[in-house]
């Protein structure tokens, strides 16, 4: 094994390996004491250990003035004592030494220069023989060094590594006596040591002589064969052969370079080169790959402005790193040594280039953060690199490529890597961003030199114009300013040219060439001559207008095109400033900011203020001229709806097949209050749309209503399309069938009320769909309400893929509710519903337990609520019978502030009310005139909430489209509700919504006496997403069920019991012929009939 001794310095501590001595310790190197050497592997030190003498000086002085001594030119020999014989002078032959002298592996990362001779100012060198093998060992450390102690004295430690675990040892055997016989006197040394001939004295002091020439302070060889040839050749050039002369040259080089790891006594094998310098041939391939790499991007810095030195700065980067590449010695593949006397410089030049690429880059205006810090790292790494192999560098010429010099650029080929890597996201995409840059900047100029020839030329032909009228002062000052504004113009050409091409050049560009001054006036000059030039030919242009108006005698043809010269001027004069103002603001941030809060804040406060004023006051005149056009408008309408005349019953046409007679029947004719009130009630229902319900009531108290107005049985609320479009609902009695929306159009489950009641209205609540379960056609949850006329129930319907339906109560409000409408978590914070007595509005849960109630009569003087609905979890909507007035009122209230936000008074009479959440509209449904629209708006602070009326009178649409008798119902339907459609007079009517009326689409009737209902009662549409398009359904009392599919046929095409029949689809007006269609109908009796 080899011993360790710990560098001498800090500083080569910090960066260099520890140095191993060429301290050789052979298979037979084993301690010896009293037994054997052959059993040295087992041998313990014995109590009483023999003791050893050595050396404590060098030359001829005695050993007592060692620490004096001077070393001689021939320094004497030791060899190792075995059985206690102490080492003696021996001199050797030269063959012995040849011999004696082993092959060393390659365990030094360095190979040594030629050493200082020794003398007083060299080293001092000692030879060692080891008494059993016969080696010779060289060293430059003396016999009392610790190391020496353990070795002689047969202690060394196996594992030993570093010197300083080899001083350890010594101190720590020293106590016990071990080595202290080996101190004997130089007599007792002399005594025991064997004489020497004379001839071997002589060829052992002819080595020490070459030793001392050849060996530096270190203890290492030279390489240079031609000087240890001539040492030798001057030594003793007799007794030595030519062969022997090479022999021992490699001997001795062998041994500096190749000093074996020997661990119990065998050579570890040594590994190959190319694996030791992976990182040493891979730093190779990534040169191999930044030459190419530049040459890509030195290519395209060449055509762009200002790359000459950054292409420059890359190709010095280019050559250093190949002139680091260079240095290695390379034999095939394998990465033999190192050329330590141009690195350092390589080293030094790649820092510098490294540095001015940085520096370059900048110039060109690219700030690559990435790049400059990778560049950064590789400078700082090349500095640890030079610190680190400058002590090696300094003493040797080459050094061998092991495995210290590929983790020293370790580090390096990472970086140099991610160099690589930014370099071909440049040359990728920022090399494109630049060149998009300079385009755009040159366009500028460009576009400049269009302007300033076109001008040129313009000035060019204007001046054949006053050139030769030389009596005139007004053309002599015209032709001079016209002369100034051609010069003018042309400098700017041409200086906007050489500006140009001074930028696309790769030359220096003139924001660092050229002093601050020049460059201002060089990048503006071509602006500012084009400001004169335009200038001047502004101003001959208008004295040559007066000119010719002196001539003619006609001023005004003189004034107005100066006129709007000085218009233009005037707008191009505020622009300039405006500009040149953001451009001062975007520069001096912070002295603009000051100047805005100082002086101009104030300012803009008053002006803002005034503008206010100014929108408030104009805001109210517009509320007013609104208000006084509403109030006309309602006023016609009130008029109109006293004058209208409704056609009867017997002139109402129907479509009729050819050669049909059947007896028509009057449904829809009018009845007196007493025999509505008889038949509903108190209160009666209608039919909801399908997105949100509709209801219907005819409103108490208000006497004689049939004399003032003809009042129509109103459709009830007991037929209902889920939301899904999956199931039906009809109530008749007490009871209510679910159907399943299917071809056949199976009964799924009967619910009846829980107190046996009648059924007065049905409502799905439409927040189960899409909001809180997932449907599909084997999966259907819902919520139904049943209001009847003494209890409020509510119901979940549920059925899954492979079970039946269910049906469960959730709740019960035993007590008679004038209606009933389903509200949301969007409206009302939690799912549920409303329901008015009288004048309390109360909000229920699912599970019809209260929540809140209003007191509507506290903020108004109302007889009942008829209808109400939550809107956004803080509005309630009310429509009532207003004490005040003898119409009815619809009301937005502010529970939170008990006030009443807006009042919209109901002209044309109601019996349903239909509200749409999408469109924020109100539809009042159930006059023989029309319809009143409510629109909702927010104010933008949403603090307020008005309304918008409108109305749509049915005899006064567009191409005769009106719906004859409108008793039947009337809600919103199609996407975002913009459609409406109702039902009269067997006719359907969808009505579309325009940017400034309302339209018919389609106006259906059939002639097929069988698929229409003798009396319905109930009409709903159903929405679903996988309906037919239009899917309508009819109910009368006695739980008969009509079904129509118009327009396709896929839902009812697989039912036996279903038959087509004939549909009129009149889009332009009933006086137009019919478009002549075929849809199914499909009649339902009552569950206990059929």
């Amino acid at each position: 094994m080899i011993l360790y001794r710990p560098p001498s310095s800090s500083f080569a501590s910090s960066f260099l390996p520890p140095q191993p001595l060429p301290i050789i310790m052979t298979e037979n190197m084993k301690q010896v004491g009293n037994r054997d050497a052959r059993n040295s592997k087992d041998a313990e030190p014995s109590a009483n250990p023999p003791s050893y003498e050595y050396a404590t000086g060098v030359g001829n002085r005695d050993a007592r003035n060692s620490k004096d001594a001077e070393p001689s030119a021939n320094p004497p020999s030791y060899e190792y004592a075995t059985g206690g014989q102490a080492p003696v002078n021996k001199s050797l032959n030269n063959s012995a030494a040849a011999s004696a002298a082993p092959k060393l592996g390659p365990s030094l990362p360095y190979a040594p220069t030629s050493g200082p001779p020794a003398g007083p100012s060299g080293s001092n060198v000692y030879c060692y023989q080891h008494p059993v093998s016969g080696h010779v060992i060289t060293t430059s450390l003396p016999p009392d060094h610790p190391e020496m102690i353990c070795l002689q004295a047969g202690s060394h430690i196996r594992s030993t590594r570093f010197g300083l675990l080899g001083v350890l040892a010594a101190v720590f055997w020293f106590p016990l006596g071990i080595g202290r016989d080996s101190r004997a006197s130089p007599l007792e040394r002399r005594k025991r040591s064997r004489k020497l001939n004379p001839a071997q004295k002589k060829l052992f002091r002819k080595l020490l002589d070459v030793l001392g020439e050849i060996i530096d302070d270190k203890g290492h060889f030279s390489t240079d064969d031609d000087a240890i040839s001539a040492i030798l050749e001057d030594t003793d050039t007799e007794s030595e052969s030519e062969e022997k002369k090479g022999v021992y040259i490699e001997d001795a080089r062998e041994a500096s370079r190749q000093p074996p790891f020997l661990q119990g006594g065998k050579a570890n094998e040594i590994k190959e080169a190319s694996e030791e310098t992976k990182n040493i041939l891979h730093f190779r391939e990534l040169c191999e790959s930044h030459g190419q790499l530049t040459d890509q991007i030195r290519g395209s810095l060449n055509a762009l402005g200002g790359g000459g030195r950054t292409a420059k700065a890359l190709e010095r980067m280019r050559a250093t790193i190949d002139g680091i590449k260079t240095c290695f010695i390379v034999d095939g593949e394998k990465i033999q040594r190192l050329d330590t006397s141009t690195f350092k410089t390589s080293l030094d030049a790649c820092r510098d280039a490294a540095s001015e690429v940085m520096e370059a880059f900048k110039e060109l205006g690219v700030y690559n953060k990435v790049l400059f810090d990778i560049l950064g790292k590789i400078k700082d790494q090349l500095q640890v690199f030079v610190y680190r192999l400058t002590p090696i560098m300094a003493a040797y010429s080459t050094c061998y490529a092991d495995q210290y010099l590929d983790d020293v650029f370790e580090p390096l080929v990472k970086y140099f890597d991610s160099l690589i890597n930014e370099l071909t996201n440049i040359a990728d995409k920022e090399i494109a961003a630049i060149r998009q840059t300079q385009d755009f900047r040159s366009q500028r100029y460009l576009n400049l030199t269009t302007v300033a020839t076109f001008l040129s030329s313009v000035t060019v032909s204007t001046l054949q114009i006053t050139a030769d009228d030389g009596v005139s002062s007004l053309a002599s000052v015209t032709n001079t300013l016209w002369l100034i504004s051609l010069v003018f113009s042309t400098a700017s050409a041409v200086y906007t040219l050489l500006m140009m091409t001074w930028r696309q050049s790769s030359v220096c560009q003139p924001n660092l060439a050229l002093p601050s001054f020049l460059d201002i006036w060089f990048r503006n000059g071509p602006m500012y001559a084009l400001i004169v030039a335009v200038m001047t030919f502004s101003i001959g242009s208008c004295l040559l207008a007066f000119h010719i108006a002196d001539e003619q005698g006609v001023l005004v043809s003189a004034v107005v095109p100066t006129a709007f010269a000085g218009i233009h001027a005037y707008g191009i004069f505020i622009f300039s400033v405006w500009f040149l103002l953001e451009q001062w603001k975007d520069k001096h941030t912070e002295s603009w900011r000051r100047i805005n809060d100082v002086y101009l804040g104030p300012f803009k406060k008053s002006v803002k203020y005034g503008t206010e004023m100014i929108k408030e006051y104009g805001g109210q005149v517009t509320r007013q001229i609104k208000k006084m056009r509403t109030a006309t408008r309602n006023w016609c309408a009130s008029l109109w709806s006293r004058m209208v005349v409704l056609p009867s019953a017997d002139a109402a046409e129907f479509d009729v097949e050819p050669g049909f007679v059947f007896d028509s029947f009057n449904a829809l004719a009018p009845e007196s209050p007493s025999s509505v009130s008889e038949r509903t009630g108190e209160e009666s229902d209608v039919p909801g749309s399908v997105q949100a319900d509709t209801v219907q009531a005819i409103p108490e108290g208000i006497p004689d209503a049939a004399e003032e107005e003809a009042k129509y049985i109103p459709f009830e609320s007991l037929l209902h399309f889920s939301p899904d479009g999956f199931l039906l609902a009809c109530a008749h009695g007490n009871n209510v069938t679910i159907y399943e929306v299917e071809d056949k159009f199976n009964v799924l489950t009967i619910i009846t009320t829980p107190l046996g009641d009648q059924v007065k209205q049905i409502s799905w609540n439409p927040g189960t769909y899409g909001n809180r379960y997932w449907n599909r056609h084997n999966d259907l949850a819902s919520d139904l309400l049943v209001r009847s006329s003494e209890s409020v129930s509510s119901w979940s319907i549920r059925k899954s893929e492979n079970t039946k339906l269910k049906s469960s109560l959730l709740g019960v409000l035993k007590e008679a509710v004038l209606f009933v409408r389903w509200t949301g978590i969007e409206d009302a914070g939690v799912e549920g519903f409303v329901c008015s007595s009288n004048t309390t509005v109360r909000l229920f849960n699912a599970k019809c337990e209260e929540l809140r109630s209003f007191e509507i009569a506290k903020m108004r003087e109302i007889s009942r609520v008829s209808h109400a609905l939550l809107f956004r979890n803080r509005y309630l909507i009310c429509l009532t019978d207003d004490r005040d007035h003898s119409f009815d009122c619809l009301l937005i209230v502010d529970p939170s502030r008990d006030t009443v936000q807006s009042t919209c008074p109901v002209r044309l009479g109601h019996s349903s009310m239909s509200v749409s959440s999408d469109s924020k509209k109100i539809l009042l449904h159930g006059s023989n005139a029309g319809v009143q629209i409510a629109e909702l708006s927010i104010s933008e602070s949403g603090e307020d909430l008005s309304i918008t009326e409108d109305y749509l009178l049915w005899d006064r649409t567009y191409f005769d489209e009106e719906m004859t008798q409108p008793e039947g119902t009337a809600a919103f339907h199609g996407a975002d509700d913009k459609m409406i459609i109702g039902y009269s007079a067997n006719e359907v009517v969808v009505l579309y919504r325009w940017p400034y009326n309302f339209s018919a689409l389609h106006i259906f009737s059939t002639p097929t006496t069988d698929a229409i209902l003798e009396i319905p009662m109930s009409f709903t549409v159903n929405r679903g997403p996988g309906s037919d398009p239009y899917m309508l359904a009819f109910s009368d009392e006695c739980g008969s069920v009509m079904i129509w599919s118009i327009q396709s046929n896929t839902q009812l095409s697989e039912c036996p019991s279903a038959r087509s029949f004939t549909v009129h689809d009149r889009r332009n007006g009933r006086k137009q012929d019919p478009t002549i269609r075929t849809g199914k109908f499909l009649l339902l009796n009552p569950p206990t009939s059929s």
